[in-house]
């Protein structure tokens, strides 16, 4: 591949990277709304359904912003390789995947403490 070509397939990387971050976004906000305003409403199937299909898809898109930053590193490293001087150190989108997961275990706790009010724990 050309320069040019390796840094295009960089951008594309790092675009589809923060669409794949801007989607799991929109999914935790959706679940935290369903369950701030229907949570206590829901039937146990209708609470395990939407938990199940939250963290399905959540996990798949941190998984596929994991795969999209591996593909940014290798282009990254052939446009080392052939010595280019484009400057690339800026492109990489910051993720942390132990950020990730503390969001998706917190937003399941809301919806177990939204289910289960402080007043019926006792």
């Amino acid at each position: 591949m050309t320069e040019a070509e390796l840094y295009a397939s960089l951008e594309q990387a790092t675009a589809t990277a923060a669409s794949f971050s801007d989607s799991s976004v929109v999914v935790l906000t959706g679940y935290l709304l369903i369950a701030f305003f229907v949570g206590d409403r829901l039937s146990r199937f209708q609470t395990s359904f939407a938990s199940l299909m939250f963290v399905s898809l959540y996990i798949s898109y941190q998984v596929s912003i994991w795969g999209q930053l591996n593909r940014m590193g290798h282009f990254n490293y052939e446009l080392a390789r052939l010595g280019s001087e484009i400057p690339t150190d800026r492109i990489y989108p910051h993720f942390s995947p132990v950020i990730s997961m503390l969001l998706a275990i917190g937003a399941l706790y809301f919806m177990w403490s939204v289910r289960r009010p402080k007043s019926q724990q006792r």
